[in-house]
């Protein structure tokens, strides 16, 4: 299928088409920005212009610094491949260069005189190679091509897996499947992105936007799913109250509409979207995690029967969950800012990293949480049916507690349960339970006593 794909895309291509009418008001005027290969040509050619505007006026190639800034109009016109406009004009002639330094290479009109504005009719033909495609966009493709197929055979793979443990699959694990196949249809976007640009000559942003719009649904789909399961819904509680996650809604939120700005306006809102995510949600998130622990651990300790590695596992996977989204986070932070400050040389290495970033965290969710019919069930037996007698609240400073001689057989038995939750949490509206101290069953409160020393 790569082979196809990138078969189609050679046979199809034809060149970067550039025409149009364009005010040129300043000394230097940029026309377009192109990252040519070692068989690079451009063509030029004017139509209907006024050829007394065009006096001292320059089409200028330039390659472009590793700072990405331009020296001055008249040291451009000297340094760099200069050709007179006014000379073209008179004879009509249409320029054809061939760029045989791989680079990125600027196009500009210069009039380095007075600064006067021009109106230029043109057509500026770009080709690199078989592809009209610059390198960095020639990469991207081959990227893209490549990570269609890895989702085509995950997709296939985990299905297989999903049919054959059908008996242990709960609904979570096809939203799972639906998240990989947005992804998969993103990706098939951004392909036809740039074969439709080879075909016509022309880039059709729509299927950018498109194929953007997919990824960010993708990411707001996999951030809901993940930040729930370690609030506690479907492996602690059947169902969570929104009263009890209006922050962390209120920042997914804002999250989402920052990818959605990020689609349409521009590329720095991704940035402002993963701040929104490291001050509202992953805060929320280990707070949380911190409680449903402690939850786990107090039914592990009034388990009746021996068999609690079921609840053991929720707290692993839960960890596992929320830690591999904070890392994707953290390194997609680290390679948007990179873009902001790379040169066009490294551009491409961040652009697929992304890529990969995103394939890696889909495939150590689904990692996670392989089939199984006892990670996503609620725990039946509600805290509430634990009978508090006595709350004997703990000091600030370590203590040494004293108890009668049979305490050993009491722990074993579980007569004595010693827990401890955070001071920091405002527990009381959803269970007097939920406090420091420790917890005294019937049996101890009758038959022994309790010293602080």
């Amino acid at each position: 299928m790569f082979v196809w794909l990138l078969n189609l895309f050679i046979i199809s291509s034809f060149s970067l088409i550039i025409q149009r009418k364009q005010d040129c008001p300043n000394k230097i005027n940029e026309l377009t920005r192109f990252q040519f290969g070692t068989n690079g040509s451009l063509s030029f050619n004017l139509h209907k212009s006024r050829r007394k505007e065009l006096i001292q006026t320059t089409i200028t190639i330039c390659q472009i610094p590793n700072n990405g800034e331009m020296i001055s109009c008249e040291k451009m016109q000297q340094q760099c491949q200069s050709f007179d406009l006014y000379d073209l004009a008179k004879g009509n002639i249409t320029l054809n260069i061939n760029i045989t330094i791989p680079d990125e290479y600027g196009i500009y009109i210069l009039h380095c005189g007075k600064s006067r504005n021009i109106e230029l009719d043109y057509t500026l033909h770009l080709r690199n190679g078989l592809s009209e495609l610059s390198t960095n966009e020639l990469k991207n493709y081959i990227a893209s091509c490549s990570i269609e197929i890895l989702w085509i055979i995950t997709i296939i793979i985990v299905i297989i897996i999903y049919l054959v443990y059908h008996n242990n699959t709960s609904f979570v694990h096809f939203i799972i499947v639906g998240i990989i196949l947005i992804l998969c249809i993103k990706e098939g976007f951004h392909i036809y992105y740039y074969i439709y640009y080879n075909i016509t000559g022309t880039p059709k942003y729509q299927y950018m936007t498109i194929s953007k719009l997919f990824e960010s649904f993708s990411d707001i789909l996999l951030t809901l799913l993940i930040t729930f399961i370690t609030k506690g819904w479907l492996i602690i509680y059947k169902s969570i109250p929104i009263n009890r996650c209006k922050t962390l809604l209120i920042g997914i939120l804002i999250f989402s509409i920052c990818l959605l700005l990020h689609c349409f306006i521009s590329n720095s809102f991704i940035l402002l979207a993963l701040i929104i995510a490291f001050f509202f949600i992953i805060p929320t998130e280990l707070s949380t995690l911190s409680l449903n622990i402690k939850v786990i651990q107090f039914h592990i300790l009034t388990n009746n029967s021996n068999n609690y590695s079921h609840l053991k596992r929720k707290i692993l996977i839960s960890r596992l969950l929320i830690g591999g989204l904070i890392t994707f986070w953290i390194l997609l932070f680290l390679d948007n800012i990179a873009i902001l400050y790379a040169i066009h040389k490294t551009l491409p290495i961040f652009i697929i990293s992304q890529l990969l970033l995103r394939f890696f965290l889909v495939l150590w969710t689904l990692f996670v949480i392989f089939p199984s019919n006892s990670f996503f069930e609620p725990i039946a037996e509600s805290i509430n049916s634990v009978i508090l007698n006595q709350i004997v609240t703990t000091p600030l400073k370590p203590r040494v507690y004293e108890v009668t001689e049979n305490i050993q057989s009491l722990f074993d038995s579980h007569n004595i349960v010693l827990f401890c939750y955070s001071r920091t949490t405002n527990l009381l509206s959803i269970n007097p339970l939920l406090l420091d101290g420790i917890l005294l069953t019937p049996e101890v409160r009758q038959n022994n006593k309790l010293f602080i020393d």
